[in-house]
């Protein structure tokens, strides 16, 4: 039923008339070939010799010209197809292009921001910035700033345990949404006082892995972010080689020195940052997925 519904919308988009004539003269060649065989027929073929032979001279000239229009319209509608595929397949291509930028630009968007918020922040060569996002049990590294390119060598996507490090005490922190672990002796200068404070905060300390580390920090913030739902997404980090970090509050450069101090970083990050985070995890939550 569907291959005759097909034929008929082909005969339609043809012309009925156009179809009948193209098929005429195969239908009376077929019939001619039933009859020539009877007694009368043959008789009557013979008196009038040249003109059957002129009518089947006609017949097949008209059935040749069909057969050579219905070539010509196969190729022409094959040609048609041809090039249909190949504009579909260069939209294809530029879509995947748009694609492939679309997705450099949602990635580099956090980016973007920590860019922007570490010129607000005034931060130094020292220092650095990171957004973490809780995902699956783990932590990702969504985006990272430094205006040293030193300590910004950790890749966009790369995980860290969801336990014993300072962005999981700042996650996993009950008593408020920010945490803080600043004036750590100088690696530097005492490399062995460094690591005994290290290992107070946790269980699993390593000190030839520590050694790895590009940036042994000596202060740490971390700030508690918040998805369009209020439930904790992920981190902000903010780290310095020094012993704490100085920022720009109300137009001047001031030295963080206490939990009051950094409460103030804590409500401008709130004021600034929160709310569009907030607004890039909402809309853009399903694209983080691909990171997982």
């Amino acid at each position: 039923m569907k291959s005759i519904k097909i034929w008929w919308k082909s005969v339609k988009e043809k012309g009925i008339l156009k179809y009948i004539l193209e098929i005429l003269p195969s239908i009376l060649l077929t019939l001619l070939s039933f009859v020539v065989v009877r007694n009368e027929m043959v008789k009557y073929i013979n008196e009038n010799f040249i003109i059957f032979l002129i009518i089947i001279l006609i017949l097949l000239l008209f059935n040749y010209i069909s057969e050579v229009n219905r070539a010509v319209e196969i190729n022409d509608i094959s040609s048609d197809c041809d090039d249909k595929i190949a504009e579909k397949n260069e939209k294809l291509l530029k879509l995947g292009d748009e694609l492939e930028q679309l997705k450099q630009a949602l990635q580099s968007l956090p980016y973007d921001l920590l860019h922007d918020f570490s010129d607000i922040l005034k931060l130094e060569n020292s220092e650095r910035i990171t957004f973490y996002l809780y995902k699956e049990n783990k932590f990702i590294n969504i985006a990272r700033h430094s205006n040293n390119s030193h300590f910004v060598k950790t890749q966009f996507g790369n995980t860290f345990e969801p336990n014993d490090n300072y962005i999981s005490k700042c996650f996993h922190n009950e008593d408020d949404d920010f945490f803080m672990r600043v004036a750590l002796p100088d690696p530097d200068t005492n490399f062995d006082r460094y690591c005994q404070e290290m290992s107070k905060d946790f269980s699993n300390f390593d000190k030839e892995e520590l050694k790895k580390v590009t940036m042994k920090s000596r202060c740490y913030f971390g700030k508690k972010i918040y998805g369009y739902d209020r439930n904790p997404i992920g981190v902000l980090m903010i780290e310095s080689k020094k012993s704490n970090l100085s920022i720009m509050i109300d137009g001047s450069k001031k030295l963080l020195s206490s939990k009051e101090d950094y409460r103030l970083l804590s409500d401008l990050i709130d004021q600034k940052f929160q709310f569009i985070l907030q607004s890039i995890h909402k809309n853009l939550r399903h694209y983080y997925k691909g990171v997982e």
